[in-house]
């Protein structure tokens, strides 16, 4: 509800199961948590990945917790990190839908 107020359209949130015990080790517990935005423009989609990254580490940080948004955190343990899915297209009608799929296999190109 957070991000949506400030304008991050996001499609959903959900715990991961990559949860890393290292209480023998360094005393710490990390989770791995997902959120997905929608899709927006790539200027739209670069502003919110910024301001939803400073939430979360801001978050964190009020409530006495770390957040990391390294690929590893740990050595050994799942991955995680940032993800992004693209989906290339041309505003409006001025994109036939061949560049996009490049040349039929069953048709000579040009």
């Amino acid at each position: 509800m957070l991000l949506a107020g400030l304008g991050v359209p996001t499609r959903y949130a959900h715990s991961e199961v990559g949860v890393i015990d290292g209480r023998e080790s360094d005393g710490l517990i990390w989770e791995q948590h997902e959120i997905e935005l929608g899709l927006a423009p790539l200027p739209v989609a670069a502003d919110a990945v910024v301001l939803t990254r400073w939430v979360i580490e801001n978050l964190a940080q009020r409530h006495g917790y770390l957040c990391s948004f390294d690929p590893v955190v740990k050595a050994d343990t799942p991955a995680t990190g940032c993800t992004f899915t693209c989906r290339p297209g041309c505003p409006g009608s001025r994109c036939p839908s061949s560049s996009l799929t490049g040349p039929s296999p069953t048709r000579p190109a040009g």
